[in-house]
């Protein structure tokens, strides 16, 4: 998704989590979808390289795919969203360098404090 000219990494399988990451974005941003850590580790060595990346928890060790992640790009924001959220895997997920854990069953709330963030990072 472009903002400000930077793009957004989404990396999931869920039809859900894709029309939640579409409302969180303005219609003019450009989403790069990839299907699993492997394929995004591989966009992510481009030079178009993303700040933010949005990680479906449903589709692998999460904690081992974000840090396989950080060693292309330390820099990344990655957040996570997770279908079935739960304190242990929120813990080893940040341990492991995210900066956000979200449930996919997000309330407004939690919506627009993402969709800010966001906002912010990609100016």
């Amino acid at each position: 998704m472009k903002h400000g000219g930077k793009e957004v990494l989404v990396v999931t399988r869920d039809k859900h989590v894709r029309e939640k990451v579409k409302e969180w974005v303005s219609p003019e941003s450009r989403i790069r979808w990839c299907r699993g850590a492997q394929d995004a580790k591989e966009k992510l060595t481009g030079e178009d390289e993303e700040a933010v990346i949005i990680w479906d928890a449903s589709l692998e060790d999460t904690p081992k795919a974000i840090r396989r992640l950080h060693s292309v790009r330390p820099e990344a924001r990655i957040i996570v969203v997770s279908p079935n959220p739960r304190w242990e895997e929120a813990r080893e997920c940040f341990r492991a360098g995210a900066v956000d854990y979200v449930s996919s069953k997000m309330s407004s709330w939690e919506r627009r404090r993402i969709r800010e963030r966001l906002r912010q990072w990609l100016v």
